[in-house]
């Protein structure tokens, strides 16, 4: 099979497969509509009924009632029409029914049963000889105000579905129609197209191609426009060209070419990948930087709310830092915030984000996990760097360092990052206040706050 038969056969397959998926998809999306509208218009129907029915039994008019309820057979929803209406008691008595020789008896079916007892209104589909039907039941009841309301019986009734059956079918019909004239059309479109724009700028490619592979080398590939085969035949016949005056020099040059361009690509990518790890990374620390925590924390938020799942964040900050790097000098407060990575790589999981916003201020954000885990994870950090020891640049132990941690949580505490990075900032605030050297839940900013 060659690329002639090849191409269409493949683009007309795409097309129908597309077109036929779109029009199953259609009509699904029709039966539902379909149905949905029919079930509100019976509901609507029977609220309507149930205005009268109600007032008609309260006040005792059980004739006015009955005479009601004969004439709704005749009734018309467009989509459905009433096959009986009955009006039940609370002993399941038919009080009133469209048929009269009903009228007295007990109701014994399974579902007279259920609507007697039930305090909702109910909707149920069902078979009534191999003829699709819906039931529908309304309690009738009064109420004032704040009081029991009364219940004075219960209204049903069973409405047919088959003329919305037969909408589908017409539906149906139409639809396979359609799909069948559009994919006719839209292939001959596609086809014509193809021959014209691919197929036959490829054919006189491939001649002139195997002309020039024969030895003529005075071939040239026609040129019909200016679109990428366009772009192909031209590049070809430069070649020719090029191979028609210079031959002898060509393979050399090739590989000469070749070499020099892989030689490039080869130092641009590494060049480009330290170029990238600069840009998201803390020189100092080797964690994430600023930069990286905004793109990650944002991406992480999309994920978790097309999951439906949690994250946590951690917000960090050394306690009294500035005073340890008077003290200490610089160099052991870089010391010290090396240190701080180092047990947060270690205690924190392999999924988690631990990043350097700046100074002496870090985050971490925390995969998947509620906000209770993520109050559990921060104390073990925080405990882990309280016993940790520090050695300055002479090898000389000098005081360790401690931090204050908020804690936040999405969706607990906030559904935007904005929101989520302010809660965490703001648990961090509470964490310094107390004293430092401590944990702080955003969930104790809103206990404060209300």
């Amino acid at each position: 099979m060659n690329l002639r038969t090849k191409v269409p056969l493949l683009a007309i397959s795409i097309l129908l497969s597309t077109t036929l998926v779109s029009g199953v998809i259609l009509l699904f999306m029709l039966r539902v509509n379909m149905e949905s509208e029919a079930k509100l218009r019976a509901k609507t129907f029977l609220d309507a009924l149930a205005v009268s029915a109600t007032e008609d039994l309260a006040t005792g008019r059980i004739d006015s009632l009955d005479r009601m309820v004969t004439t709704l057979t005749d009734y018309d929803l467009e989509q459905l029409d009433v096959r009986f209406v009955q009006v039940l008691s609370p002993e399941r008595r038919v009080i009133a029914h469209s048929k009269q020789f009903y009228y007295g008896r007990v109701a014994d079916d399974e579902f007279s049963i259920e609507a007697v007892n039930a305090d909702e209104p109910i909707l149920r589909d069902a078979y009534q000889n191999k003829e699709r039907i819906l039931m529908v039941s309304r309690p009738l009841v009064t109420q004032i105000d704040d009081l029991p309301g009364i219940r004075w019986g219960t209204l049903t009734t069973a409405l047919g579905l088959d003329r919305l059956q037969r909408m589908m079918a017409h539906s149906l019909i139409g639809i396979i129609t359609g799909v069948v004239l559009a994919s006719i059309l839209s292939a001959a479109l596609l086809i014509s197209l193809l021959n014209t724009q691919l197929i036959k700028p490829l054919d006189n490619l491939t001649e002139a191609a195997a002309s020039y592979g024969h030895g003529n080398l005075g071939t040239r590939a026609k040129i019909y426009g200016k679109d990428e085969i366009s772009m192909l035949a031209t590049t070809f016949n430069q070649m020719a060209d090029t191979v028609e005056n210079h031959t002898r020099n060509l393979e050399f040059q090739i590989l000469e070419r070749t070499h020099e361009l892989q030689s490039a690509n080869k130092l641009l990518a590494d060049l480009n990948e330290r170029l990238n790890e600069l840009a998201i990374t803390d020189g100092l620390t080797g964690l994430f930087n600023f930069r990286q925590f905004q793109d990650t924390i944002r991406k992480e938020l999309v994920r978790a709310k097309r999951l439906r799942i949690p994250f946590s964040l951690l917000a960090m900050d050394v306690d009294f830092f500035k005073q340890f790097n008077d003290t200490y000098g610089h160099p052991s407060g870089d010391i010290a915030l090396k240190k701080l990575a180092s047990v947060m790589k270690e205690r924190l999981r392999e999924s988690d984000i631990l990043c350097r916003i700046g100074g002496e201020e870090f985050s971490a954000i925390l995969p998947g996990t509620w906000h209770e885990a993520a109050i559990g994870l921060a104390q073990e950090l925080r405990m882990s760097l309280e016993k940790s020891e520090l050695i300055n640049e002479a090898g000389q132990k000098i005081p360790g360092i401690t931090i204050s941690i908020g804690v936040a949580t999405f969706p607990d505490h906030a559904d935007n990052v904005s929101d989520l990075i302010n809660a965490a900032d703001s648990a961090l605030y509470l964490a310094k206040q107390r004293g430092r050297n401590q944990v702080a839940s955003a969930a104790n900013i809103s206990k404060i706050q209300g």
